[in-house]
């Protein structure tokens, strides 16, 4: 069954994005419940008349779908009336510059909303606000924007009893100015409803008493941004009035005793936006964000929680929001994949998410500091260092960039020397030679780079013969052939279908021309899959959209690379044979040599000659003289207690490594390389399988 991570579907859903919807927490249920609201999509809006409900608890949204419930709208405004656990609904804006005076109650018990039907209403209207005097037991409404009379600006002021259903019409002799789109909330120390901002970039301050029926305005030194379209609750536990949105990224909170406004610029916080919602959760002591429009990115649904102690932000989402051309990478060493940035809408973005598979859950990081915005730039994760390390990206970007996702820090790495800049390359990380290798990229460019951590380098490698001038291609790397391979791509005269394998050690790219080829595309995606030993290909884009799914055959054996026999490796020049599992051996070759060596033309032990050669009976005999009697009783492909084990002494002067295994004797390496020729293991591993002759 395919995976659905929680958010986006199935019996854990997240309302779709909008903005002018209305929230109010139900603090008997201990949910917020929010109503309608208006989805642009393709310049196309869309009015909702769906009911949700927001557990904090378990950062869950369900979808009520009451049977009966207000027609869709947007604009309008609810309040919870804690008294008679009802949340209340007024008003709204509707298709045709039509607008509502209708009254509905929800109770969340019940699941269901009445239309309650008041004798009379305040006029019909939208962007207006209301909050629930709980001392009172009064909903209070205030302004909004009316289509009628040739359209009207609103500062009415009006309370709802909805024990006795009916609106009254307060009239104070003193009033805030006619506004729209400001907001306003319930200070219940005070017992005053807090209003602030408005149309036309107001940052005014207002406080109603509803015992007097007054208005004041209570002019503080200091006073947010002028602003509308903002939001604002009332932190019960730490007596602080919160404002966000409004289209800015600030944070503030109001303090009525003290008349103070202060900016509490918190590390984080959601991007700036227009029209969302804001509500606090009493039981859960956070202040609750939904929605909204994000200037550039368009409608969101988002769902953030603010702690007003600690002076943070969480993203409570549990996907990261739909987006194209970004980049991810597997941290094998923290079992987690790692996205970054990519187009979400109108604009680029710069989060950065990590995946667990095992409980199947997105996290957004949010890093402090980090790359700047942008897509289609490509990532790849180096294991030897534990680090993602990003290149270049839509704009020209030619900046490196290394993720450690234990610290969850980026750090931008400067290297002396960069490829230029570029967007819709490929990369990918050879693991034994520790560079990550970058091919091609918009520019016309085919030129071969590769860039190693430790010494923070980028090398052209300036291969002799090289793939034509890609974009959109893909490339993963072969361990077991020590290859990279790439396939596909634009070259700005078709989409090829071409596979090509490039060996660091060589710097050598080689036209496979296999027999067999998927269809030529840009765009596919590519993984290489080392338990089957295959590069595995999926979709991609050739004036159709592609579906399919393609496994890569065996890179054909070159002279001196390892052959498979069973579970082992041997290579015949290179003289060596690998008996660790095929996990550890293909993904640590390289830096871990748990290996029985010689050179071909060297020694093993001492002055001992080679194995190569040797099978049967006399390789088996081999072994009993070298010491190594328990390996040689092991069958093909039979699992085995011990990794490698030695009768004889530890190389003098060698005590055990980091990993705790012991080297014995010494032989000349690969490459020339001097390193231990066997190794011995105080444990075995888990899946640990032994072949013999």
């Amino acid at each position: 069954m395919p995976l659905a991570p929680v958010g986006t579907g199935g019996t854990d859903p997240t309302p779709p994005a909008r903005y002018g919807h209305a929230m109010a927490y139900d603090s008997q249920s201990g949910r917020l419940v929010l109503f309608g609201g208006g989805s642009s999509s393709a310049g196309v809006l869309l009015l909702l008349n769906d009911t949700w409900a927001y557990d904090f608890n378990t950062s869950t949204w369900t979808d009520m779908s009451p049977a009966i419930a207000p027609p869709a709208r947007y604009g309008h405004a609810m309040a919870y009336d804690s008294e008679s656990d009802r949340v209340i609904l007024f008003g709204g804006w509707s298709y045709g510059n039509a607008v509502f005076n209708d009254t509905w109650a929800y109770d969340f018990n019940t699941n269901t909303w009445n239309e309650v039907s008041p004798k009379s209403s305040p006029l019909a209207r939208s962007l207006h606000v209301m909050a629930y005097d709980s001392e009172s037991d009064r909903v209070i409404l205030f302004g909004g924007y009316s289509s009628c009379c040739l359209g009207i600006t609103l500062g009415d002021t009006w309370a709802y009893d909805f024990n006795t259903n009916t609106w009254t019409a307060m009239n104070p002799a003193v009033a805030p100015g006619p506004r729209e789109s400001s907001a306003m909330a319930y200070d219940s120390r005070s017992d005053r409803v807090i209003l602030f901002g408005g149309y036309g970039g107001s940052n005014e301050t207002w406080a109603y008493d509803f015992n007097t029926n007054t208005w004041t305005d209570t002019n503080p030194v200091v006073e947010p941004p002028g602003r509308w379209g903002h939001a604002l609750a009332y932190d019960s536990q730490s007596d602080r009035v919160i404002l966000f949105g409004g289209g800015l990224y600030d944070t503030w909170a109001y303090d009525f005793n003290g008349n103070i406004w202060t900016d509490m610029a918190p590390a984080s916080s959601p991007l700036g936006r227009d029209s969302p919602t804001l509500t606090y959760d009493s039981a859960a002591d956070r202040v609750i964000l939904f929605g909204g429009t994000v200037s550039g990115r368009g409608d969101s649904n988002e769902t953030w929680a603010y702690d007003f102690r600690a002076n943070a932000w969480a993203d409570m989402a549990r996907t990261p929001p739909a987006r194209y051309g970004h980049a991810m990478a597997y941290d094998s060493q923290s079992d987690r994949i790692i996205l970054f940035g990519g187009w979400t809408g109108t604009q680029q973005s710069n989060d950065t998410w990590a995946y667990d598979f095992k409980t199947n859950t997105w996290t957004d990081l949010a890093p402090v500091v980090g790359p700047r915005v942008r897509a289609y730039h490509a990532m790849a994760y180096d294991s030897q260092s534990d680090r993602v390390i990003l290149f270049g990206g839509y704009g020209g970007y030619n900046d490196t960039w290394a993720y450690d996702f234990n610290a969850n820090t980026w750090t931008d790495m400067a290297p002396a020397t960069s490829p230029p800049g570029r967007y819709l390359h490929a990369m990918a990380y050879d693991s034994q030679s520790d560079r990550v290798i970058l091919f091609g990229g918009y520019g016309g460019y085919n030129d071969t780079w590769a860039y190693d951590f430790n010494a923070n380098t980028w090398t052209d490698m300036a291969p002799a013969t090289s793939p034509p001038a890609l974009v959109s291609d893909a490339m993963a790397y072969d361990s077991a052939a020590d290859r990279v391979i790439l396939f596909g791509g634009d070259n700005g005269t078709r989409v090829s279908n071409d596979t090509w394998a490039y060996d660091f050690n060589a710097n050598t790219w080689t036209d496979m021309a296999p027999a067999t080829s998927p269809p030529g595309r840009d765009s596919p995606a590519m993984a290489y899959d080392s338990s089957a030993d295959r590069a595995i290909l999926f979709g991609g884009a050739a004036g159709i959209l592609f579906n399919d799914t393609w496994d890569g055959v065996r890179f054909p054996v070159q002279p001196g690379d390892p052959v498979r026999r069973g579970n082992c490796l041997f290579n015949s020049s290179r003289g060596h044979l690998d008996l660790r599992p095929q996990r550890e051996r293909l993904d640590e070759r390289r830096r871990a040599r748990s290996i029985i060596r010689s050179p071909g033309v060297g020694r093993l032990v001492g002055e001992r000659p080679s194995p190569i050669g040797l099978a049967g009976s006399r390789l088996r005999r081999w072994l009993i003289d070298h010491g190594l009697q328990r390996l040689s009783r092991l069958r093909l492909g039979n699992p085995g207690p011990p990794f490698v084990r030695r009768t004889g002494p530890d190389v003098p002067g060698r005590g055990p490594d980091k990993r705790g295994r012991v080297l014995l004797s010494s032989g000349r390496g690969d490459r020339g390389r001097r390193g231990p020729a066997i190794e011995r293991s105080g444990r075995d591993p888990p899946d640990a399988a032994f072949c013999g002759p």
